[in-house]
């Protein structure tokens, strides 16, 4: 019994995670179509998003970049938080790009707490995504060449001169005694 409970958990386990991917690749492309500049100057608004540029570009960026990495060996807990990450960012955009200002009392409040949200939300986004937006495999390779032979170099280094003063330490210990010896006779 207890093995047709645990298949029926790891069968839910990888539809959950099928669903968290498949919800992931729908955000990360739709906010792959999005353009800065049709959210600074959405087309059915008449305020202008402008002062929301920069946020736009670097936060796209982002989410470009994470569509463009492998994320074939991320762990499914993870990637619910990237998907999550992802689906709150285009749902503030979309919310961006459908606001007109009708029948808001005072919109350009509304319109600078908007970009302000999308502005803040970045840097705990950006720490979450980090961790999975990486280089190449091949490109990780050459980096950890060198800095593997490098750290050997100085545990070298290290051992010699611990080696060094053990044997600088050994030489007084029989400059010393030999002396003692020798004032003993």
């Amino acid at each position: 019994m207890e093995q047709k409970d645990s298949s029926h958990d790891h069968h839910s386990n990888a539809n959950a995670e099928h669903e968290t991917r498949e919800r992931l690749g729908v955000c990360l492309m739709r906010l792959a179509a999005m353009k800065p500049h049709d959210l600074a100057h959405p087309a059915h608004s008449r305020l202008s998003f402008r002062s929301g540029l920069p946020y736009f570009e670097r936060t796209l960026d982002l989410f470009r970049t994470v569509a463009e990495t492998d994320l074939q060996e991320v762990p499914s807990e993870y990637l619910k938080i990237v998907a999550d990450d992802a689906q709150e960012t285009l749902e503030r955009l979309n919310h961006i790009q459908s606001f007109t200002g009708e029948g808001v009392e005072h919109p350009e409040q509304v319109r600078a707490a908007m970009i302000t949200e999308l502005r803040d939300a970045y840097p705990p986004m950006y720490e979450d995504l980090s961790v999975i937006i990486k280089k190449p495999a091949a490109e990780l390779a050459r980096v950890k060449q060198p800095r593997s032979s490098a750290m050997l170099i100085v545990g070298l280094a290290i051992a010699m001169l611990v080696a060094a003063i053990a044997g600088y330490q050994y030489l007084l210990y029989t400059l010393f005694t030999g002396k003692i010896l020798s004032a003993m006779h």
